[in-house]
């Protein structure tokens, strides 16, 4: 009954499977070996009760009915404690079940975070790559403007100089025309 209510499904089941199986055959032969000796003593009881028994006075049956209690007695205390110590068994396999399963989850969970940050990290690194190439792409298209300015001062400096000295006096001295 505790079996069919308690046992784990799925995979679970296959974990647990061989030592339940022992554990069950081990308590179904204790509870065959109750049985059996349970219907001898009944059978030494109806034997006392109709008179087939050695003893022939009132005395001697009380003793062997009051043997034969305690013995049955004794048999389901016995029986009432395998019960309850593998009963204490499954529940220790049960909360272990439980308690695995349970870090499992929380692998599991931690994993998923894992992946989540590593893709959202991988995002904001290529995010940078494209940013720090546009501010190249940038950098370089100002470079180029800047060195233009200067190539075109260069050249009018190294036709200066070409220039006489006294033609360099009227280009410096003169005003622009304006058109």
């Amino acid at each position: 009954m505790w079996e069919a209510n308690c046992m784990p499904s799925g995979d679970d089941h296959r974990m647990f499977a061989e030592p339940l199986k022992s554990e069950n055959e081990d308590l179904k032969d204790f509870i065959q070996f109750l049985e059996l000796e349970n219907e001898e003593l009944k059978i030494r009881v109806k034997e006392v009760e109709g008179g087939a028994g050695h003893c022939l006075n009132a005395a001697g049956h009380e003793h062997i009915a009051g043997d034969l209690e305690a013995a049955l007695r004794r048999l389901n205390q016995a029986h009432e404690a395998l019960i309850a110590e593998k009963d204490k068994e499954f529940s220790a396999l049960i909360a272990e079940k439980d308690l695995t399963r349970e870090q499992f989850t929380t692998l599991e969970r931690d994993y998923a975070d894992l992946r989540s940050y590593s893709s959202k990290q991988a995002a904001q690194v290529t995010e940078a790559k494209q940013k720090l190439e546009q501010l190249q792409v940038a950098s370089q298209k100002k470079d180029d403007e800047s060195r233009k300015p200067r190539a075109r001062a260069t050249a009018v400096e190294a036709k200066r100089k070409v220039l006489p000295e006294d033609k360099r006096q009227e280009m410096t001295c003169m005003p622009k025309e304006t058109d």
